[in-house]
């Protein structure tokens, strides 16, 4: 399988290009107003629309309804839509019937990996995982059962 890397937090065209220029194969959008790297939709329109085929748009999201997720993941042709909240199970399997879905996650303490969820990636959030692991002085189970969730690739952020 070919490495790929996706840059995060694009907010101008010169980002982008040079993104793209150092062999970026996707490029994600943050629609979290309360960032430093949030972008409006019409801005992310900009650049997304030159985008060579080859590279994939991501929107970041966090607790946007999913009727709202749908909506902008169809106006700006999002390859996939990220998301960073508290989105329910449910709420990510009614995404994932229409759009590739990645869905970070904070590993914790008692984390338990959600089953049957169709997600194209997981993410999980290493700074999270290191954080609690020296809070709590807790090493924590590294070794996530394969196969629990379907059809989905684990990613470490």
């Amino acid at each position: 399988m070919p490495t790929r890397v996706k840059i995060c937090g694009i907010t101008t065209w010169d980002d982008a290009r040079l993104s793209v220029d150092l062999g970026a194969s996707a490029l994600g959008f943050n629609f979290y107003p309360p960032s430093p790297r949030a972008i409006s939709p019409a801005d992310a329109w900009n650049i997304i629309r030159r985008l060579p085929p080859f590279v994939e748009a991501v929107g970041v999201f966090v607790n946007w309804p999913p009727l709202v997720v749908d909506a902008m993941a169809r106006a700006l042709r999002l390859g996939s839509v990220q998301l960073h909240g508290a989105e329910s199970p449910a709420e990510v399997e009614e995404l994932a019937r229409k759009h590739h879905v990645i869905k970070a996650v904070q590993v914790k303490r008692g984390f338990r990996a959600a089953t049957g969820l169709r997600m194209r990636y997981c993410w999980m959030d290493l700074r999270a995982v290191c954080m609690a692991a020296q809070a709590a002085r807790w090493i924590g189970n590294w070794r996530v059962p394969r196969g629990v969730m379907r059809g989905s690739s684990w990613r470490v952020a």
